[in-house]
């Protein structure tokens, strides 16, 4: 029997799972033969994401028809067409309400269809586009937009597709306003409103891992490192009670608890594991770990080992800061736009772009989080198949303007 040869393209083509061939694989890998280059040739229209807008055309692939395609270089060569800033509302939505969802080919967002539960941000752009819900969002490393020649670290683009209001339902249903805000890392200072955003995405990686190692969702976390910061040891009275909920347990772990108490800023862990939820402030006056052992399963009558939990410390802050808004970082400010498509297969050539120009600062760390989260992402049968190239990117290259016009509107124009 003669022997069978493959080349390096097949051997990567037969590594992918057929659930992701399913729908149509791509690769951000130059040297795939379903790199960018080669986007043509992939059939990536019977699940696309975007058919589930009927008035938009995805049935065919446009990713190298000679269209108007997307990303671009950005540089000005005409007036701006805008007459206003671009005009937002919050919606009914909050960050809860958003499906998180980590893809092979990058970050993605959901909010639910306009009409079809809570009512997601919206916004009015001054580019004869009546208001319109915000759909998805995809967060790109490195950026695929560049301005002026410059490629940043990260993009965040919004879709809006819906309009809003019935008397506006067909009017360039067929079009996306997609806004775009790039990223540029410095040093160690967080982005407060990107963090947001990470956190969801890692609760996903994390139900994944989970997931991977045949753990129920129910059951609670023991292999993984605990980020519960431990205050100190409180004596219960009844006279001076510091909890305010009684956790149905016993013999809960420190995790468990942490659990239990999911959206209290603190817990506590008292005689045989019972927990105790609440959410003052002043818990840290309360004694030391010398008091009570705090690793054990009795912890001592009357005795409570307290700490401050990650996840309830997360939502305390999404509490506080109220004004976390969706289209935060495109508040007034200006843009360039122009007419474009999508960056993934289909590449349908249904997209008007505004990028701000104001770029937003990430940090180091935040920004590797996001790679990690991009690169870790596994398929369904627990095998990592990230599209990303061997640098971690998930953006398309440059696509020729095709002499396309660019606007940029500065405050000098409204």
């Amino acid at each position: 029997m003669g022997k069978m040869l493959f080349s390096c393209a097949d051997l990567l083509l037969l590594l992918v799972p057929a659930s992701v061939l399913g729908v149509g694989r791509f690769s951000y890998d130059k040297n795939d033969s379903r790199g960018p280059d080669n986007w043509k040739s992939v059939d990536d229209v019977k699940d696309n994401y975007w058919q589930m807008f009927h008035l938009m055309k995805v049935d065919k692939n446009e990713c190298d028809d000679g269209s108007r395609q997307s990303p671009v270089n950005l540089k000005k060569n005409t007036s701006c067409k805008g007459d206003h800033h671009m005009l937002y509302k919050y919606g009914s939505c909050k960050i809860d309400d958003v499906d998180f969802k980590i893809e092979p080919w990058g970050l993605e967002g959901h909010y639910p269809r306009h009409g079809r539960g809570c009512d997601a941000p919206n916004l009015d752009i001054a580019d004869s586009f009546h208001r319109r819900a915000a759909t998805r969002f995809d967060l790109k490393i490195p950026s695929e937009h560049t301005m002026d020649g410059k490629r940043y670290d990260a993009e965040f683009y919004v879709a809006h597709v819906e309009n809003t209001e019935k008397k506006n339902k067909n009017n360039r249903g067929n079009l996306v306003a997609m806004t775009s805000v790039l990223f540029d890392v410095d040093g160690d200072k967080k982005n407060d409103w990107l963090e947001e955003l990470i956190d969801g995405w890692e609760d996903v990686a994390k139900k994944e891992k989970r997931r991977c190692a045949g753990v129920s969702d129910s059951a609670p976390d023991e292999s993984a490192p605990t980020n519960n910061r431990y205050i100190g040891c409180y004596k219960d009275t009844k006279r001076n009670r510091m909890f305010s909920y009684e956790a149905q347990s016993r013999d809960a772990s420190t995790d468990k608890c942490a659990e239990l108490c999911k959206g209290y800023r603190f817990f506590a862990r008292q005689y045989k594991g019972q927990c105790f939820c609440g959410n003052r402030g002043d818990y840290d006056r309360h004694g030391s770990s010398s008091s009570c052992d705090c690793e054990g399963s009795n912890v001592g009558g009357y005795l409570a080992c307290v700490y401050e939990t990650a996840s309830a410390k997360r939502k305390n802050r999404r509490l506080k800061k109220k004004d976390w808004h969706l289209h935060a970082p495109f508040k007034k400010q200006h843009y360039y736009g122009y007419k474009g498509s999508l960056t993934m297969p289909p590449c349908s050539d249904s997209v008007f772009w505004y990028i701000m120009n104001n770029k937003q600062k990430i940090s180091k760390g935040q920004l590797q989080r996001l790679k990690d989260l991009i690169a870790g992402y596994r398929d369904k049968s627990c095998r990592l198949g990230t599209y990303a190239d061997r640098n971690g990117s998930v953006a398309r290259p440059l696509q020729a303007s095709r002499d396309r016009s660019i606007f940029q509107c500065t405050n000098k124009d409204y």
